[in-house]
């Protein structure tokens, strides 16, 4: 068994604590007869049941399996940024940009995506895509809850 777990990705989940506005991290793992764990709060709820009250006052992310360019795990809700260096022959551009996108669960297409339609793995490389430009590799730099401002910063 320990030779297919070397196959496996790693299935975990964060918890938004919209009350506490933080994180409780690895909650598949919560252990609720233990008292001192704050995941206590999760009582009944979780793992066996979820109902709408766990979502009242907890927001639900996934783990996506993936790493960004510093090795920091990328979950749902999480705002990577893209630097990425355009070219455009024959005129004077020459920049590099960086676009803020956040990585969502996309239920229509059963995987993880950002922009809306574009899967997150097509974006975790460094490199040439088919476009032609330059991208380093993605970075964490925030997530929803905490810095949804990086994502409007682009749509100015």
């Amino acid at each position: 068994m320990k030779e297919l777990r070397h196959f496996m990705r790693d299935i975990k989940f964060r918890a938004w604590d919209k009350q506490n506005k933080r994180y409780e991290y690895d909650i598949q793992d919560a252990d609720l007869s233990e008292t001192e764990r704050s995941m206590e709060r999760f009582g009944d709820y979780f793992p066996s049941e979820f109902n709408g009250k766990l979502y009242d006052d907890f927001d639900i992310e996934q783990y996506t399996g993936l790493k960004d360019k510093n090795g920091k795990e990328i979950y749902e809700g999480d705002i990577i940024k893209i630097h990425t260096h355009y070219i455009f022959y024959g005129t004077d551009v020459d920049d590099w940009d960086d676009e803020h996108a956040l990585v969502e669960w996309s239920e229509e297409y059963g995987g993880f995506f950002i922009y809306g339609e574009t899967p997150l793995w097509e974006v975790l490389f460094e490199g040439n895509p088919k476009d032609g430009f330059y991208h380093d590799y993605p970075e964490v730099v925030g997530n929803i809850h905490e810095n949804p401002e990086l994502l409007e910063e682009d749509d100015d």
